[in-house]
C-alpha cells in the first residue's frame, strides 16, 4: 500500500512530542488513542491512523496546525516557536523536507 501524508505526518508529530516533552512512543500514542504497537504497519502503509486520531493530534502538540498535519503547509504549529532550540528543530526540519533528507 501507499503511505499517505497525513500517515507520515503523524508519525513525526508523534516522534517531535517525544523528543520535546520526554515522553514515550506508548505515552504520545496513548495521548491520540493509538495502539503504539501498530507504528510499524503504518510505517509500511498497510494501516493507518484514523479520523479520531488526527482530531486528537493537539494534545500532542499544542496550537498544532492541521494544514501541516496534512500537507498544505510547512510550519508544525500555527504560532511561531519563541524558544530559540525549538525554532532551529523547526527550521531543520523545514530543510529537510525541502531537500529530502531523512
Amino acid at each position: 500500500m501507499k503511505k499517505r501524508t497525513p500517515d507520515i505526518k503523524m508519525i513525526e508529530l508523534i516522534n517531535y512530542a517525544c523528543e520535546r516533552y520526554s515522553m514515550t512512543l506508548e505515552e504520545a500514542c496513548k495521548k491520540i488513542g493509538y495502539n503504539h504497537t501498530n507504528l510499524g504497519k503504518v510505517k509500511s502503509g498497510s494501516q493507518s491512523f484514523k479520523v479520531g486520531h488526527f482530531e486528537n493530534a493537539e494534545r500532542l502538540v499544542k496550537d498544532l496546525n492541521y494544514n501541516w498535519l496534512f500537507g498544505k503547509e510547512r510550519n508544525m504549529t500555527r504560532k511561531p516557536p519563541t524558544n530559540p532550540v525549538d525554532a532551529l528543530k523547526v527550521a531543520t526540519r523545514s530543510i529537510e523536507e525541502v531537500l529530502k533528507i531523512k
